[in-house]
């Protein structure tokens, strides 16, 4: 079957389903297989469950007979369920098909078009396809605990990668990607204060309701609390450049005087940063959250100072190597904490060696969920 072939699931929900099997890298072996989560590795190359593989894999040359242990996850499937399909939500989806891929488990992939609704649906029909294991980036907190209890109920083991913190719906998950968004939203408000003078401020959040912009607001108003920085405006962007920009103009349009703009995420910081080149504004500082592949034209130049960088594919990676634990009898651990730091045009380029935000070898699937 091609990666980039959708099918349809039972209800029509259309998925992307693809064979993950691969030799694998060291870094592989270390972090995603072997006695770290009880199982063995296959160390030969395997295809896709096509005819082209099935005749490539009968063409024995070794000699001595198939020696080959069984994978972990041959026969099993781990599904991930995303809330829109952008690159941010590209890289998640790598994260855990790198966790997977090397221990053969089979991957489906849904898009919810931020529709809770059908967030929900496009779980319970993986559910019913007998899924192994899940992991969600949710549309909604209170819908995606929901959604996760069904799959807890039938025996599914499941990962949260973007988890908002604490809630009465942790009981209904394996494990979360753990990102302190709190702690981010006040390492944004440090490095504002640490390198900007007093001004008014534009905020451009994600979506209301996810539980991750209001962790970051929490963490930067308390650091702005009792300083002469001043938000003037703050609006959901629904990590829409459009929409972002359009909160850009309009803010600085009622407010002349703004010095600054804050934006949760790489897709609008594009945007913004466009927004600024080609009106010429070279005096506004503007910090982003996350990264992508178009955020990094950005660094060095007038129209980004920087963003609180954390890696996508480890919000996926992590939770999901936990979920394989679950599913090959390990005991997973709950919070998977996710790095997060600063970066500017001074150090992008080490953060990103230290903690890659993509595993761009799967890009034609995860281009395709």
């Amino acid at each position: 079957m091609s990666p980039t072939t959708p099918e349809t699931g039972p209800d029509g929900i259309e998925v992307v389903r693809k064979k993950l099997w691969a030799v694998p890298t060291r870094r592989q072996l270390i972090l995603g297989g072997g006695a770290a989560l009880g199982g063995a590795v296959l160390l030969g190359a395997c295809g896709d469950d096509d005819d082209s593989s099935s005749s490539s894999s009968g063409d024995d040359t070794s000699t001595g007979g198939d020696d080959t242990a069984a994978l972990p996850g041959e026969g099993k499937t781990i599904g991930l369920a995303v809330n829109l399909l952008n690159l941010y939500v590209q890289y998640v989806a790598a994260g855990v098909i790198e966790a997977s891929q090397a221990a053969g488990y089979d991957f489906i992939g849904t898009n919810a078009n931020f529709d809770v609704a059908k967030q929900v649906a496009d779980i319970e029909s993986m559910v019913a396809q007998g899924i192994d294991g899940l992991v969600i980036l949710p549309v909604d907190a209170e819908a995606a605990a929901t959604a996760a209890q069904l799959a807890q109920d039938a025996g599914v083991a499941v990962g949260h990668a973007l988890w908002p913190g604490p809630s009465t719906g942790d009981e209904f998950f394996t494990s979360v990607a753990a990102l302190d968004s709190v702690a981010g939203g006040r390492l944004i408000g440090e490095w504002i204060v640490e390198n900007t003078e007093p001004g008014q401020i534009i905020v451009s959040q994600g979506i209301v309701g996810q539980g991750f912009s209001e962790r970051i607001d929490e963490g930067l108003d308390a650091v702005l609390e009792g300083t002469d920085w001043e938000i003037v405006v703050r609006e959901q962007g629904f990590f829409d450049p459009a929409v972002a920009v359009e909160i850009v103009e309009t803010g600085i349009q009622a407010n002349p005087d703004v010095s600054i703009i804050i934006d949760y995420s790489a897709s609008m910081a594009g945007g913004i940063s466009s927004f600024l080149e080609n009106n010429g504004i070279e005096n506004i500082t503007h910090l982003t959250s996350d990264i992508d592949d178009n955020l990094l034209q950005w660094f060095g130049t007038p129209y980004l100072a920087g963003t609180r960088y954390y890696s996508p594919a480890q919000t996926g990676l992590l939770p999901a190597l936990e979920v394989r634990k679950a599913i090959e009898g390990g005991t997973p651990t709950f919070e998977q904490p996710i790095d997060q730091v600063i970066a500017t045009a001074d150090n992008i380029d080490q953060v990103i060696a230290d903690n890659p935000f993509n595993y761009p070898e799967y890009n034609d699937i995860t281009s395709n969920i």
